[in-house]
């Protein structure tokens, strides 16, 4: 029995890695996250460092986030009319690269809060 559940685990895991369009979703998903997590971790020494106030950071990671969930809210209903969840998840993981590589120039910059609020809520 035991020999049987482990054989369909394999299986299961075969027939995933296969599917270009699972693979696509977890590493659009999976890079998206470890960009935040990055993001929000270091984002007091990033701020820091250029005469932001920790207030700043924090904010700017909470604008993050309620972005992230709007943005995750509007995706989800593109998908679910056009049925495309591949090609949205391109979409907008590029989209998402983008404003990441905006922040991180701006970050270089002091006294533009609000610009970088605005990028990161996006």
């Amino acid at each position: 029995m035991m020999f049987r559940n482990w054989y369909y685990s394999i299986f299961s895991m075969k027939m995933l890695l296969a599917n270009r369009s699972y693979v696509v979703l977890c590493l659009v998903l999976g890079s998206g996250l470890g960009f935040f997590n990055a993001l929000a971790t270091q984002m007091q020494q990033f701020a820091c460092s250029r005469g932001y106030t920790d207030e700043f950071a924090g904010l700017a990671v909470t604008a993050m986030i309620l972005g992230g969930f709007g943005g995750s809210l509007f995706m989800g209903v593109i998908v679910n009319r056009t049925g495309k969840l591949e090609e949205v998840m391109k979409c907008c993981g590029g989209f998402a690269c983008f404003i990441a590589m905006f922040v991180a120039q701006e970050l270089r910059k002091p006294d533009i809060e609000w610009l970088i609020y605005a990028t990161m809520a996006m």
